[in-house]
């Protein structure tokens, strides 16, 4: 005769109550640290949302293939996804067009990663100006304004002329090297924005502006080479901080570049021919820094490893670039270019997201194709950075044609009665 083993309905239930705590405790986990939230995401025709219509066009004039788009919209989701946006849709619409939908209210840096037109180039720089011509013209205006409403008495006169002469100096000592021979040849009469763009971008010093190159210094895409007074003035006549000048565009990376800086700070660079295509980037990713030790620090870094033909160029740029930085340490010429030229910019849609030299640890070319970005960022900075290297490889622009909202097809009485029938259910 058998017998059966009878196990006391307690134990199921503590063990259920068990399961179900150790869920919550994962939850409160997950959402403490960002990975997710303790309500779910509602799809699109629950929360309504953004749709977007993008159409994309290649850098170089060429057709677009099926393959493009596909891949397009494969970047996109990419983005998207490493955005914690769910229920995202993304799909082709009639011909070339691109169409996102995003549920909720996304966030401004979401949309940015949508709109952005996927190009991406590590270019050298040549020039790095913190200002443009409008504000040193306004500085120097309100110099002489301030000599002349000055009293020439106990020798204040002297007093306002070397403080405003000191100020100067300090400025000029921030940007571009030709600025600080401007304003020494600069006179108190009052200038305006293309006079003194005229003075800083002269570089012959024969009072015009020419469009032939500048005199070589190299061989490379770092040379002044590429570079002419015509276009040294156009940057000095570019607002970095006006926002029509950060809505990015495509640029030819064969050529000279002006770039302004992404995060609307107004530094204006003059970047040289593209080094590296985003094309090239096998990996990015952000993470805390680990010491030789293996010891992890609070110091936020990007790791980034380039595919076999972009480990072999960043190792040419990367022994170019710690060249100009050594030379430029041993060097007493204030008027040198080369602390300048030792930096590359990473530059998304014609725009930097930032430009960076080496660390003095570095002393030989780096040739495995692995480097470790830092700079005081913080985890969303490090995130956000990783983002675009991972995700802004694709040789395409995007035209939003149309962004709006769009509300939900779904009312909540609906929710509503599919949540209590589901109760019901798993009762």
């Amino acid at each position: 005769m058998s017998t059966k083993k009878l196990k006391h309905p307690g134990r199921r239930l503590l063990t259920l109550l068990l399961v179900i705590a150790l869920g919550y405790v994962a939850l409160a986990v997950g959402t403490a640290t960002g990975r997710t939230q303790m309500t779910p995401g509602l799809a699109l025709d629950l929360e309504g949302g953004t749709q977007i219509i993008l159409t994309p066009t290649t850098s170089d004039g060429s057709e677009i293939t099926d393959e493009d788009i596909n891949q397009a919209i494969e970047i996109i989701r990419q983005r998207v996804d490493a955005t914690g946006v769910s229920e995202a849709q993304i799909s082709r619409q009639g011909g070339n067009n691109i169409m996102v939908s995003l549920p909720g209210t996304p966030s401004e840096d979401t949309l940015d990663l949508v709109r952005t037109s996927a190009v991406l180039y590590f270019r050298p720089v040549i020039r790095i100006l913190q200002a443009n011509a409008a504000a040193y013209a306004d500085a120097q205006n309100e110099y002489a304004a301030s000599l002349a409403s000055a009293t020439p008495t106990d020798g204040a006169t002297d007093g306002a002329a070397d403080a405003a002469t000191d100020g100067a100096t300090a400025t000029d000592t921030d940007t571009e090297t030709d600025a600080d021979a401007a304003s020494a040849d600069a006179t108190l009469e009052p200038v305006t924005t293309e006079e003194m763009a005229t003075s800083l971008a002269d570089v012959d010093g024969d009072g015009t502006i020419s469009s032939d190159p500048l005199e070589s210094t190299s061989d490379d895409n770092s040379s002044d080479a590429w570079i002419s007074e015509q276009l040294i003035y156009d940057a000095y006549m570019t607002d970095c901080t006006a926002e029509d000048s950060l809505t990015g565009e495509a640029q030819d990376p064969d050529i000279a570049v002006i770039s302004c800086a992404r995060d609307g700070s107004g530094t204006i660079y003059i970047l040289g021919p593209a080094d590296i295509a985003g094309t090239n980037i096998a990996s990015a990713s952000s993470g805390l820094e680990t010491t030789s030790q293996g010891t992890a620090t609070n110091n936020w870094v990007v790791n980034l490893e380039f595919d076999s033909e972009g480990s072999n160029l960043f190792a040419d740029v990367s022994e170019r670039l710690i060249a100009y930085r050594d030379a430029a340490a041993g060097s007493s010429d204030t008027t040198s270019t080369d602390s300048q030229k030792a930096e590359f910019a990473i530059v998304l849609d014609g725009l930097t997201i930032m430009a960076s030299g080496f660390n003095d640890s570095v002393t030989t070319a780096i040739t495995d194709g692995r480097v470790q970005i830092s700079g005081s960022f913080t985890q969303s900075e490090a995130n956000t950075l990783a983002n675009q290297l991972s995700f802004g490889s694709l040789p395409l622009s995007f035209t939003v044609q149309s962004e709006q909202h769009i509300s939900a097809t779904l009312g909540t009485e609906q929710l509503r009665n599919g949540l209590i029938a589901g109760l019901i259910g798993f009762a």
